[in-house]
């Protein structure tokens, strides 16, 4: 390579890589950061690439539009940094990393020559293999087309974990009423990572999670229990109700020898703690302690919809039931946000009456996007002009024990069914008499579990208890209308899967996000990635 050569090379149509470190834009000149970067260059010079089986050292590179980035360090040596100047709207991050732990789908090796770096940039990809993760861009199209590789991508899972579920937001845990006294506690997910709920010697409710503090140990198995503390199996540590460090074995060692180091500080050891909200009964968790105040979190219009069915009684726990179900778990979201499939996937929604495009129905969504609502109010077994596209309508079906529909007015609107969807977890269901919380807990991108928490009030006489129960066939992991969203979600995940580069589309009742009073539009799922987008910086 001669000197000239090694002035500069362009990285790709948006980046300059100087001798002296520095990374440039070739648009406006603006430097790519300078400090963090030069690590990069000196990276890329070496005669070896520590911790390699070969001097191959990979470069990947991925653009940044109007998302704001601030420039970091990651722990491993060989790490990212991400910087953006204010004067240009192409931002770069890169990544180098030995070759030995490339994937074949990235961009081609830098192999070093005696001055350090290669000038033989290899920059195509195999057009037969996905883009990686950091190559992808959301499509043109804004809210209305959704990529496929949103749904596969562990990347992107891990994002998701990071910034939605572990991020400023308030996820669902529980009933304060499975929390009955002192000791009770209860296991549960957030996202996917296991945590405890219980009540603590002065009534609190207190939240951690279920991660031993020595050695990571998941130390709690049971979903339901009472306990005066928690012990993991391994070495015994135990922790008192708050999540407190309380007792070490052979902290002090034995007969003189061994014991913790001199500077152990059990206070410093104690459970991780969360947040907890409680409003009329229902329990909530979050990681991040500057999240919103949970009623302003809320908002206005699903704070009615949230007290219409949590007014301040006290709640009867009915049952539960869970369900593992093949799909991505945006897909149980954007599945409750849809009410354009109830009128043609589900037979018996539609004939019966329960929730129909003929119907007097609403879709609302709170001024952000991530919570949504679809209310709707019960039509007649009857066909017309506006049920034609219904081919799912039978007429003629009778049920054989019509107490299956049997509603009664009990809330003080007119609204028969209401699916409130609160971000990131939970489905708040109202269909007739049959109440249940559905908790979304994600397990990779491929799977995610559905619990099921059906409930009523401590006032219920015998008659509303067993009508609730009777209604639960409807809905539940086995019912006769859900069990057609848990097989579509199958579908859907194996039709996408080996098209991560293809696109959703989402244009029916336009492309706005705006509330509206019919349910023929995906304005609630565009709203979802709308708010989506946002978090994840995509």
């Amino acid at each position: 390579m001669n000197e000239s050569t090694r002035e500069a090379i362009h990285l790709d149509d948006n980046r300059v890589l100087h001798a002296d470190g520095r990374v440039s834009c070739v648009h406006c000149s603006a430097e790519l950061g300078h400090r963090d970067t030069d690590y990069l260059a000196q990276a890329l010079r070496r005669e070896r690439a520590p911790e390699a089986s070969g001097p191959n050292i990979r470069v990947k590179a991925e653009v940044f539009v109007d998302q704001p980035m601030v420039l970091r360090q990651a722990l491993c040596p060989n790490a990212m940094w991400c910087c953006k100047p204010k004067s240009c709207r192409r931002a770069m991050r890169f990544f180098a990393r030995p070759a030995s732990r490339r994937r074949e789908n990235e961009l081609g090796s830098i192999a070093p020559s005696a001055h350090g770096y290669n000038d033989s940039l290899a920059t195509g990809v195999n057009m037969n293999s996905p883009l990686p993760s950091s190559r992808r861009v959301w499509p043109n199209a804004g809210y209305s087309r959704v990529p496929y590789w949103l749904y596969t991508d562990q990347e992107i899972f891990e994002r998701e974990m990071t910034r939605i579920f572990r991020g400023p937001s308030w996820s669902f845990v529980g009933f304060a009423a499975e929390l009955p006294e002192s000791g009770s506690f209860k296991t549960t997910s957030i996202g996917n990572r296991s945590v405890i709920i219980c009540r603590n010697r002065d009534g609190e409710l207190r939240g951690f999670v279920n991660r031993c503090a020595h050695r990571g140990v998941k130390f709690c198995r049971e979903r339901l229990g009472q306990t005066s503390r928690f012990t993991c199996p391994y070495h015994q540590w135990t922790y008192d109700l708050n999540g407190a460090l309380k007792g070490v074995p052979f902290q002090g060692g034995v007969k003189g020898q061994g014991g913790m180091a001199s500077d152990f500080d059990p206070k410093q050891h104690g459970l991780q703690q969360l947040r907890i909200a409680e409003h009329h009964g229902v329990v909530f968790a979050s990681f991040d302690e500057h999240t919103e105040d949970f009623l302003d979190y809320l908002g206005e219009a699903n704070r009615y919809y949230f007290e219409r069915v949590f007014d301040g009684r006290d709640i009867r726990i009915l049952g539960y039931t869970r369900q593992l179900i093949p799909g991505n778990w945006k897909l149980m979201f954007e599945n409750i946000k849809d009410p354009y499939h109830a009128s043609l996937l589900h037979v018996f929604l539609v004939t019966f009456g329960l929730f129909r495009a003929d119907q007097e129905s609403q879709v609302k969504m709170d001024p952000t996007g991530r919570h949504g609502l679809l209310i709707s109010r019960r039509g007649s077994q009857t066909a017309s002009e506006h049920t034609k596209d219904i081919a799912n309508l039978r007429t003629d079906f009778k049920l054989r024990d019509p107490r299956l529909l049997d509603p009664v007015k009990e809330f003080k609107d007119s609204a028969t069914v209401v699916m409130q969807t609160l971000w990131p977890n939970l489905i708040i269901q109202q269909q007739s008499n049959t109440l249940a919380m559905r908790q979304i807990q994600p397990r990779s991108p491929q799977e995610f579990e559905l619990s099921w928490t059906f409930f009523g009030y401590a006032d219920d006489d015998e008659a509303m208890t067993l009508r609730r129960l009777r209604q639960a066939n409807l809905m539940s992991a086995s019912g006769l209308v859900s069990g057609d969203d848990s097989e579509i979600i199958k579908l859907a995940q194996d039709g996408l899967t080996a098209y991560p580069d293809d696109e959703a589309l989402l244009a029916m009742g336009g492309h706005d996000t705006q509330d509206e009073d019919h349910m023929v539009t995906e304005a609630a799922i565009r709203a979802f990635y709308k708010h989506y987008r946002a978090v994840m910086e995509i």
